[in-house]
């Protein structure tokens, strides 16, 4: 009896766990109201891909088999997501280089707290208090920065391709150089920020500092 259906034991002191709060950001609901709502009227929030997620010009093809490439064109999304950064005191240079999954997670933390009534309240025992969290890989951030940091290795099998094509080096350079600047046109800069701003560990510490 102290173990529950997944699997966790509960302490033996007869402790128990208590929902006090709940926060949410998902695809068709941005608050755990919304998508309750959903839920109980069947609402789909599966839809096709939004033109500012990616380009199915660039990854979609209808063959399964096509290397690189997904067949399907729909999926969850996020939208109508804004991050009030002044409600954590963060600056604007550090926001920038935050990637989302960083402020929809302080902001889900947010709504949970204010739903427990705990945002007023500053007598709860922090010492008792932990930040437990699943995340995966990371986010569109940290692909996009690695693009941007590994356009050397892109530059070196372009400029191979291109001398088997019988360009001069002048021309090579030319048109490496000016994909590079288009490259870093769609790219965020690199700053002190950058590495904070996309690994997933960091999280955690960011909503238990907010």
């Amino acid at each position: 009896r102290n173990r529950c259906a997944c699997g966790l034991r509960f302490p033996r002191d007869g402790l128990a766990i208590a929902i006090v709060g709940i926060g949410a950001k998902l695809p068709g609901a941005l608050d755990a109201q919304t998508f309750w709502k959903n839920v109980e009227q069947g609402v789909s929030a599966i839809k096709p891909v939004p033109a500012d997620r990616w380009d199915p010009s660039l990854y979609y093809d209808e063959d399964r088999d096509a290397p690189d490439k997904t067949y399907s064109m729909i999926g969850g999304w996020v939208e109508g997501f804004e991050f009030d950064r002044k409600a954590f005191r963060l600056p604007p240079a550090v926001v920038k280089q935050m990637d989302m999954s960083q402020t929809l997670w302080l902001a889900a933390a947010r709504d949970a707290f204010e739903d427990a009534n705990l945002l007023e309240d500053q007598t709860w025992d922090r010492s008792r208090c932990a930040v437990i969290l699943g995340n995966a890989m990371g986010g569109d951030l940290r692909d996009m920065n690695d693009i941007r940091l590994l356009f050397p290795e892109f530059a070196s099998h372009m400029r191979a391709s291109l001398e088997k094509k019988g360009l001069s080096s002048d021309q090579i350079e030319s048109l490496i150089i000016a994909t590079r600047e288009q490259v870093q046109k769609q790219m965020p800069p690199i700053t002190e920020d950058t590495m904070p701003g996309e690994l997933s560990n960091v999280i955690s510490g960011r909503v238990a500092n907010a």
